[in-house]
């Protein structure tokens, strides 16, 4: 069974509800799986708890400008590069879809933050290791809903398999668009490209808002080309990098050119339909 999150941006409060309950979620999962008392999980500065990164973003002029808030967080990808690309196999797919980082496994060296179509793991310099949202699939797989879903006063996150969640959001969109007079998408619902495909977490926005929701139409395509803006550059006053990392980094530059390409030619075959 395929199961998915879905986020509604029009019904969020923008109350943060969610980014609190996830946040001391993974506290408490410290005592669980490290050992950590139950007072220093929950009590200590902890920003690694955080898996859901809000922002918010101001988008036209007054005094018809509107403030958007949404998150950044994983959005468990069907073809999740972060998994294929880990050349330490420390990346799984749990049996609901949940792409999971094995903490304990990871060696630290960010591939999958560099492959990531959607700039979302985060490199703990703390730790050494790599980090992001892992879909609560303990809590999933013991028939819990994940934390943040748990949290949200106004169904704004709704969980459960594909088909009820889709069926769920199709409603809403088709109320939406008859009282609010503007066309709405779920998007990741469908294929995005051969680089993402189908998401595990889709999002609710109008379709004009969209982008400005960072829900790319060819999310591998913008993000990898502006991380290789900055790596070329930071690449010439590093002149001394060791043999090993320099073909590591040659190696990730010919895997995001390839997914480049392959973002670039979905674009013109949906130009063609």
């Amino acid at each position: 069974m395929r199961y998915l999150n879905m986020y509604d941006s029009i019904s969020c409060l923008n109350c943060l509800a969610c980014m609190s309950a996830c946040s001391m979620e993974n506290r408490m999962r410290l005592e669980r799986d490290a050992g950590v008392s139950l007072e220093r999980g929950v009590n200590e500065y902890n920003p690694g708890s955080f898996y859901l990164r809000p922002w918010r973003r101001e988008v036209g002029k007054y005094p018809d400008s509107r403030l958007l808030v949404a998150f950044e967080h994983c959005r468990h990808c069907e073809n999740a590069q972060c998994l294929i690309n880990c050349p330490a196999g420390a990346i799984e797919r749990r049996p609901m879809g949940q792409v999971v980082i094995n903490e304990s496994a990871c060696i630290g060296c960010r591939t999958c933050r560099d492959v990531c179509p959607f700039d979302i793991p985060i490199y703990d310099n703390q730790t050494g290791k790599a980090r992001k949202c892992i879909g609560c699939y303990d809590r999933v797989e013991s028939g819990m809903q994940p934390a943040c879903v748990t949290a949200c006063p106004s169904k704004a996150l709704i969980s459960g398999p594909e088909d009820m969640v889709l069926a769920e959001g199709e409603d809403r969109i088709a109320t939406y668009a008859k009282r609010l007079g503007r066309d709405y998408v779920i998007y990741g619902k469908d294929k995005i490209n051969r680089v993402v495909g189908r998401l595990g977490w889709v999002s609710i926005a109008a379709r004009e808002d969209a982008e400005h929701y960072d829900l790319f139409a060819n999310p591998a395509k913008v993000t990898m080309i502006a991380r290789d803006g900055l790596k070329m550059g930071g690449a010439v006053g590093a002149a001394c990098v060791v043999a090993g990392a320099a073909l590591h980094g040659l190696y990730l530059f010919a895997k995001r050119k390839d997914q480049v390409k392959a973002a670039e030619h979905d674009t013109k075959e949906n130009a063609d339909e």
